[in-house]
């Protein structure tokens, strides 16, 4: 697998992360964010980016060893991250839903672009 596939893999699922909480926390607080909040933004790209490389690259090599790679083992495996990691921070249930949801769509976008780049990846 390309190195540069696997990097722009990671900055998408991290993009698509960070992105998404920043949505959920504007609709969740009604209002428009202030600029004292965007330096959160950055801390959170590169926790995602963190944790796309902890969790999402070892999870797909185990998928790609099993034969497994696929957009829905891709989705269900980042929901199923997304869900754990807003249970182990005690939240409610429709913050684990939510980051479910930001979880399978952020290994959707580290699966596609790496399916787009890297085709080879698929052929364990």
């Amino acid at each position: 697998m390309k190195l540069k596939a696997l990097l722009y893999a990671l900055f998408a699922a991290a993009t698509t992360c960070t992105s998404l909480i920043f949505v959920r926390e504007v609709l969740s607080i009604h209002d428009a964010p202030a600029r004292e909040n965007l330096p959160w933004l950055v801390l959170w790209f590169f926790g995602s980016l963190w944790v796309a490389f902890i969790a999402g690259v070892p999870a797909f090599a185990a998928l790609r060893r099993m034969h497994l790679a696929r957009w829905w083992s891709a989705a269900a495996t980042g929901a199923t991250f997304g869900a754990a990691f807003a249970w182990s921070l005690n939240q409610d249930h429709v913050s684990i839903v939510s980051m479910a949801g930001v979880g399978a769509a952020s290994a959707l976008a580290f699966w596609f672009t790496l399916a787009k780049l890297a085709p080879e990846a698929y052929a364990a």
